[in-house]
């Protein structure tokens, strides 16, 4: 507003404090290709492991630990569960994908699981 205020649109109150939510555009990777996926407030958080508001208080006075949140993420191993929807913009297609879940991925429990995986496949064929 000008004032330090900020004023919600959608309700038309103004209010002195904000809680600012995230949109994230991250670039994942595997062995076979990479793609860029968004992920909302909730998603945002649990990767970042901060909210919206300490994110911009970082930004604005602590430049170097924001950035420090981002390096630390590199090569981060994940489990995505993604949404991809065909778009429409300027009469081309595109596909829009992004995260509906997130987790870290704890490599010994999914090792297991891949090795029931294995096993219930090599029991199949061998049937």
């Amino acid at each position: 507003m000008g004032n330090g205020d900020f004023k919600c649109e959608k309700c038309d109150k103004e209010y002195q404090d904000n809680n600012p939510r995230m949109i994230l555009s991250v670039n994942v990777a595997d062995w076979s290709n990479n793609i860029w996926v968004t992920l909302f407030d909730d998603e945002a958080q649990t990767l970042l492991g901060v909210n919206g508001k300490e994110m911009k208080r970082l930004k604005e006075e602590q430049p170097e630990d924001f950035n420090a949140i981002f390096d630390k993420l590199r090569f981060t191993q994940l489990q995505l569960k993604l949404r991809v929807k065909n778009e429409n913009y300027n009469d081309e297609q595109r596909l829009k994908t992004s995260v509906s879940k997130l987790e870290l991925l704890k490599l010994p429990e999914h090792n297991k699981r891949l090795l029931k995986e294995i096993n219930e496949m090599k029991a199949l064929l061998a049937a």
